[in-house]
């Protein structure tokens, strides 16, 4: 296998659940994986443990905007790895989110 190996981190702290992630991600992309966990407050920390560089979401590959970001990104297949593995992780800190259930977004 040539691909990268790096950590992620699901971490359950009373109510609180603690996401970290190994580079700086994309607004878009940490929401994303917030909402595979469940947990209130819920934190996404970034460039812990590793820095593989920016994490951006698929649709931003071949977007013109995002071309500096995406020479210094793991590539397009980042957000589905890493959601996988802290939807998995998740699951074994008891910080999965329930089946159908929405996260709720309030308009500041």
């Amino acid at each position: 296998d040539n691909g990268l190996c790096s950590e992620v981190s699901v971490v359950r702290l009373g109510p609180a659940t603690l996401v970290a992630v190994p580079g700086e991600p994309a607004p878009e992309l940490g929401l994303g994986l917030l909402g595979r966990v469940d947990g209130k407050p819920r934190f996404l920390l970034g460039l812990v443990n590793d820095e593989l560089g920016y994490l951006l979401p698929e649709a931003f590959f071949g977007d013109r905007r995002y071309e500096y970001e995406q020479t210094m990104s793991p590539g397009p297949g980042a957000e589905r790895i890493l959601g996988e593995a802290i939807e998995q992780l998740a699951g074994e800190a008891g910080a999965q989110r329930p089946e159908g259930r929405k996260t709720k977004r309030r308009k500041a």
